[in-house]
């Protein structure tokens, strides 16, 4: 068996020919032809949703992740670090995955950018796996983690402790703040 053709070839392939086919591929798929945008559409809007619960079921199953993601928490268990930039990693495939959806929906550019801008300034694990990673992703990818966001949102301003108190009712029903003289 020569060195070209060994037990790690999948059907006659190299590793690198796998790669590069690949990247064609997910060249292909964020660049489709206006007939294709439809079947586009088809197939990310499952996808998209199934891998955003992916990352939700993390963070569920695993409540004791969050605060690396949330918190700017590091981690220092060597092999809980490795976990955490795994996870990153997925979450940088995730944003490059809105990044395709943008691309075949226009209108929805910017749509994610706060979410994933949030994970990065507050997770020292993606921001490292970003310095490590991010020359592999297009600049978009870039754009939608370290900002700025193409769509700004609103947030609103968090709730103050009288808010949280039984009886108090300092908010509202639609998320706006009651000042205290009113």
């Amino acid at each position: 068996m020569s060195d070209r053709h060994d037990r790690r070839d999948v059907g006659g392939f190299g590793s690198s020919d796998l790669h590069v086919i690949s990247l064609v591929f997910s060249w292909a798929f964020r660049r489709p032809a206006p007939g294709e945008r439809i079947h586009s559409v088809l197939l990310l809007s499952p996808t998209l949703t199934k891998a955003f619960s992916d990352i939700n079921m993390i963070f569920v199953e695993r409540p004791e992740l969050r605060p690396y993601f949330s918190a700017n928490q590091e981690a220092v268990d060597p092999v809980e670090r490795q976990r955490l930039l795994a996870i990153a990693g997925y979450i940088g495939d995730v944003a490059e995955m809105c990044i395709a959806v943008e691309t075949v929906l226009p209108h929805l550019k910017g749509d994610w950018d706060d979410h994933f801008n949030l994970l990065y300034r507050n997770s020292p694990a993606l921001r490292q796996w970003w310095a490590a990673m991010g020359h592999l992703y297009p600049e978009e990818v870039k754009r939608a983690l370290t900002g700025p966001s193409l769509r700004p949102k609103k947030w609103p301003a968090p709730p103050s402790s009288s808010d949280l108190s039984p009886g108090t009712g300092g908010g509202t029903t639609d998320g706006s703040r009651v000042s205290e003289s009113a």
